[in-house]
């Protein structure tokens, strides 16, 4: 596995972001703690607060953190940050982006299906979700013959948490690895987290939430996912409930409930499970499926199981005819595993007896979940897929800049107070950063009056020297209100 920098492939397309501008699509934006000192860090996480905020981590791969392989193979962190989602955010829009592909995974990981080389551009951090959702996001990359990549929202992830992030009916098409939280990881915990929606299309490893975990731990975490898939390969190809490939991983008090179509002629060369494809060298514990519909190729558990341990786990063979754990196993040892009855699966009595604990971490409410069990604490889809947004009076507000593309001087606009504050004097810091988050330019410091101000920007840092062509953000800050804003230095 090739792991490139990532700063190699931040590539910055002036003409894009006026397509964005002209369409009414989000544009990305930093978080508005972007010019802390500390940004980033796990004191000072990144505040992905809106979509804007989701599109700048996803399009902005120098913070995705870096990694490097050492004498034995193994990933060392060479950089990482910290992000923290604070509201729900609604990605309807996504449908529309990158002229259909939709929103770009925050990760990746590509496969030349010729040669069979790989590059991978990890995301490295943590992403705490906060308990928010991410509703209605959209992810169908365009592929070739010869390039695959894997798709999810997050694409590729090495060494990183990923932990209260919940989607909630996403959609997601085609790649090479897919799942609807990530497409590939490697030495990732995923806790407390899930997704809804639809996932389909070709692929060579799919799953609920994701397509292929290496060195994973899988917790707490829920997949009400329907997947429609079709195989890339004739050989070896896998797909499961909450996981397509499962290696030296693990995956504990979590459950799926959705259906499984695997569409391919090759049926008897894949593998689906409710919980995971192929299962090597990993343990699964107190989890379950519920298979609504499915093909015919579809097993309780997993396909092909080799050195696993399953314990206290079981699927509902009433409503999918599902009679057997697995397809095939080689030195697998069961403990407390079976199909049961509907009723039986929604009978907290079933699961308390296999040393489930239905105290602090799952119930059962006939209302939720169809009556199957649920995991306690996790919150309730947004009603509308997004908070209802209070208004308030602002006492200062930033404007565009203009112009914007520009070359090489621009006016950047904002006023103080409004029709409710009309008399007030407040100090504003407006500050221009580079896409490294690093302070180039104090533009203003200083108390202004109620009304609009300008000034403009000569394209020089504070040293008086000419920055290069590129992305600039400009943040203004009043203490009560912060703000950024994005644009374009093209000479």
């Amino acid at each position: 596995m090739i792991i490139k920098n990532s700063k190699r492939i931040l590539v910055i397309v002036a003409i894009l972001f006026l397509h964005l501008a002209l369409f009414g699509e989000t544009i990305a934006l930093p978080p508005s703690n972007f010019g802390d000192a500390d940004a980033g860090t796990a004191e000072n996480p990144y505040l992905i607060a809106n979509l804007a905020n989701l599109r700048w981590l996803s399009e902005t791969p120098e913070v995705w953190g870096e990694v490097e392989e050492n004498e034995w193979e193994e990933y060392e962190i060479v950089s990482k940050y910290y992000f923290k989602q604070t509201a729900n955010i609604d990605a309807e829009e996504t449908v529309n982006w990158n002229e259909g592909e939709g929103f770009r995974p925050i990760g990746a990981f590509m496969v030349d299906t010729i040669s069979g080389d790989d590059e991978a551009y990890p995301f490295v951090g943590d992403y705490d979700g906060g308990d928010f959702f991410i509703s209605n996001l959209f992810i169908s990359p365009e592929m070739t013959e010869d390039e695959f990549l894997s798709t999810g929202l997050f694409g590729f992830t090495v060494l990183s948490n990923i932990s209260n992030l919940h989607l909630h009916d996403i959609e997601v098409v085609g790649g090479f690895f897919i799942g609807a939280i990530a497409g590939f990881t490697w030495d990732t915990t995923l806790h407390k987290s899930g997704a809804s929606g639809k996932i389909s299309g070709e692929t060579y490893s799919a799953g609920g939430l994701i397509g292929e975990a290496i060195a994973t731990q899988i917790e707490y975490c829920y997949g009400l996912v329907n997947l429609e898939i079709t195989s890339l390969a004739v050989f070896s190809t896998s797909f499961g409930g909450l996981v397509g490939d499962l290696v030296d991983s693990a995956i504990s008090n979590s459950f799926f409930h959705g259906e499984i179509f695997e569409l391919s002629e090759y049926a008897e060369f894949t593998g689906a499970g409710g919980i995971a494809g192929y299962i090597i060298s990993s343990e699964i514990e107190n989890v379950y499926a519920v298979v609504t519909n499915g093909s015919d190729n579809v097993y309780g558990l997993g396909a092909e199981l080799t050195f696993v341990d399953v314990y206290a786990s079981v699927w509902d063979s009433e409503i999918s005819g599902i009679s057997e754990a697995a397809k095939s196993e080689t030195f697998v040892e069961w403990e407390d595993c079976e199909g049961l009855s509907t009723a039986a699966m929604k009978t907290a009595t079933t699961f308390t007896s296999r040393g489930w604990d239905f105290s602090d971490v799952w119930t059962i409410n006939a209302d939720k979940n169809d009556g199957y069990p649920v995991l306690r604490n996790t919150p309730d889809p947004p009603l509308n897929d997004t908070d209802k947004v209070t208004v308030l009076p602002q006492i200062a507000q930033l404007h565009s800049n203009y112009p914007n593309p520009f070359n090489p001087e621009t006016t950047i606009s904002f006023s103080v107070g409004n029709a409710l504050v009309r008399s007030e004097s407040i100090h504003v810091s407006i500050d221009i950063y580079n896409v490294r988050g690093q302070k180039i330019r104090s533009l203003v410091d200083g108390v202004y009056p109620t009304g609009s101000h300008s000034i403009i920007w000569n394209g020089q840092s504070d040293d008086g020297r000419n920055v290069s062509s590129g992305v600039y953000f400009y943040q203004m800050n009043t203490g009560d209100y912060t703000e950024v804003k994005r644009m374009v230095l093209m000479k």
